[in-house]
């Protein structure tokens, strides 16, 4: 079963090329754009997450902002800060249907 990955964006065409390159290595994605429309989704899209990915063109107190908000109200939840790539550094240990 592909892992589910939750992302949120900060510029539409960065969120839209992020999703593409996700689904084609085999994740789930669900994508918003910016914290209101996180922090607006239903508490279950959430927590059913494998990964939250937050975007890196935003301002680092937004991002920071963010990921705040996840582990306040979603502890369990594992989340990652992009940099200036696409790939955060972490998205290979999970379980996909190629990784195995």
């Amino acid at each position: 079963m592909a892992a589910h990955i939750l992302q949120v964006a900060y510029y539409d065409t960065l969120r839209e090329l992020r999703v593409k390159m996700l689904e084609a290595a085999g994740y789930q994605v669900i994508s918003v754009s910016g914290n209101d429309n996180a922090m607006g989704l239903d508490g279950a899209v959430i927590a059913g997450a494998n990964l939250i990915v937050v975007g890196f063109s935003a301002e680092h107190s937004v991002r920071a902002a963010m990921v705040l908000w996840f582990k306040t109200h979603y502890p369990k939840c594992s989340s990652a800060v992009g940099r200036s790539s696409l790939r955060p550094t972490c998205l290979p240990s999970l379980k996909t249907p190629r990784s195995g």
